[in-house]
């Protein structure tokens, strides 16, 4: 019998997952299913700093040709296959998470940005799109929100960098959006996106 990394996700062994993830991803190290198991690992770990490393890196290699080999920080080069925007959309609720328990809210809106089918650019509008999953919560109380994984479906919202048009955007990106909002002190566009 042959054991499957993702076996250990599913009976929640996290540690487990992960160790398994990173021996697969020295034998395959341009595999975008280790290194987005690896994140969704760290993710229920709540190892945020690594995760934000991790996902960083994937981020700024994600349709590049260049091959890497593994850092010493435990982090691998990639050498992503596949189509650049997709690889993107995967690693960004991941991202984004670790960047929203890490306080760095500079880097949020950029990865919201791409949940949208719109593109990568930034512009906030597009078609909705699936992802990863994401959980954002208080992990001491053990309280937390979630957009679960592979959930695609869409609401028609305003966008609100361009109030000519509609566009559709994802639970996730509603989400983020909101949790961004009411961090700008902004509720009532808080509230739109969540009554949407």
């Amino acid at each position: 019998m042959v054991l499957r990394e993702s076996w250990y996700e599913k009976l929640q062994r996290w540690e487990d997952g992960l160790e398994a993830y990173e021996r697969k991803q020295l034998v395959e190290p341009d595999s975008v299913d280790c290194a987005l198991g690896r994140m969704r690992c760290l993710r229920s770990l709540g190892e945020w700093e690594r995760l934000a490393n991790l996902s960083a890196d994937f981020w700024n290699r994600a349709g590049s040709s260049s091959s890497g080999s593994s850092g010493g920080d435990g982090s691998y080069g990639y050498s992503l296959t596949g189509n650049e925007r997709e690889n993107k959309k995967a690693v960004a609720p991941l991202a984004a998470t670790a960047a929203i328990h890490l306080g760095r809210w500079d880097s949020i809106e950029r990865y919201v940005s791409v949940m949208d089918a719109g593109g990568i650019s930034g512009s906030g509008s597009g078609s909705g799109g699936g992802g990863a999953g994401s959980a954002v919560g208080a992990s001491s109380s053990g309280a937390s929100l979630s957009v679960g994984a592979g959930d695609q479906k869409s609401l028609n919202l305003s966008s609100s960098n361009n109030n000519k048009s509609q566009s559709t955007q994802s639970v996730e990106s509603c989400f983020f959006r909101a949790i961004i909002a009411v961090h700008r002190n902004s509720y009532a566009e808080a509230q739109r996106y969540i009554d949407r």
